[in-house]
């Protein structure tokens, strides 16, 4: 849930039941739009987890997680929403999902959970933050940050150091 910072009439909220919903009255009246859809040209579903940020220019980001069925497991990756309060809507994969990753012992079926995002006021710089990201080049998860200098058009991630297991 989030309101514009500059009009106290326009809020977002986001759900888990495959629902955003914008008012531009204060609470009023609402105006849903499925999630799913601007999902569609990835066979993509919305899953859960959203945070929502406003910006100045009366639009909002929200970084949330994504799922997919495969041969009947669960697979959850990550997707940015950009829109405004009234009927814009598209959505970026930040975190898509990968088709050859290795078994076990390591979950493998998570690439991107718990989203937080942050943004200049602008909306050109987004960062998203998650556990339990896939990193590639370590066939391991761990904690990242996802970067866009383009307005979350692309991104590229960074694996953070975990301090807990430098301590342990």
């Amino acid at each position: 849930f989030a309101g514009d910072p500059n009009d106290s009439q326009k809020l977002v909220q986001m759900s888990l039941r495959h629902f955003i919903n914008r008012s531009s009255d204060g609470g009023k009246t609402w105006y849903s739009s499925d999630l799913d859809r601007p999902l569609s040209s990835y066979t993509y579903s919305y899953y859960a987890d959203p945070k929502i940020i406003t910006l100045p220019n009366g639009r909002f980001l929200a970084a949330a997680d994504f799922s997919y069925i495969s041969g009947g497991v669960w697979k959850v990756g990550g997707v940015l929403y950009k829109g405004n309060y009234e009927s814009d809507l598209s959505a970026t994969i930040y975190q898509d999902i990968l088709p050859n990753i290795p078994a076990d012992p390591v979950p493998t079926f998570v690439f991107s959970d718990f989203p937080k995002i942050a943004s200049d006021p602008s909306g050109s710089t987004i960062v998203i933050s998650g556990d339990a990201i896939w990193f590639d080049n370590t066939n391991s998860h761990g904690v990242g940050l996802f970067y866009s200098y383009d307005a979350g058009k692309t991104f590229f991630k960074r694996r953070l150091d975990d301090p807990i297991r430098q301590i342990m």
